[in-house]
């Protein structure tokens, strides 16, 4: 008889470190994976609402940005803002979507006129950080338009 208790107190706690193994492996994947369904998730919903404001006809200009901060600061457009605005209007564009980003004169930096060198430099490196390439640029006097598209 003991050994017939034996046997069975065995195959008890057998199905017991089964059950175990099994709830950690789910805690496991649970917390492997909820960052990047959390990450889908969020991106999702960018995408739908860049269409939305598509369809709608609602759009974002650097312009218009920049013009309603100089009216409101009393200061010039500021690089930090453009910098900004790049990534937004890439997380807008579908994978071969176009788009020009123009960069004012007088773009200032903690209040400071920034260099035009500067300026150009770190907007493009926004650029290629956003997920967009430039595909041709063209200067007309004090403004540079960056034509870019979506990779």
């Amino acid at each position: 008889m003991p050994f017939v208790s034996t046997t069975a107190a065995g195959a008890i706690l057998a199905d017991t470190g089964s059950s175990v193994v099994l709830v950690r492996s789910f805690v496991i994947a649970l917390v492997v994976m909820a960052p990047v369904a959390l990450w889908q998730w969020a991106r999702m919903r960018r995408r739908r609402a860049a269409e939305d404001a598509r369809r709608s006809g609602t759009t974002t200009e650097f312009a218009s940005l920049a013009d309603a901060t100089t009216a409101s600061s009393g200061a010039g457009p500021t690089l930090e803002l453009l910098v900004a605005e790049v990534g937004r209007m890439a997380e807008g564009l579908e994978p071969g979507g176009t788009t020009v980003v123009e960069i004012p004169p007088g773009l200032t930096v903690g209040g400071i006129e920034a260099d035009p060198g500067v300026t150009e430099a770190v907007l493009r490196d926004a650029i290629a950080r956003s997920g967009l390439s430039v595909t041709s640029s063209e200067g007309s006097g004090e403004k540079l338009r960056l034509h870019c598209r979506r990779r």
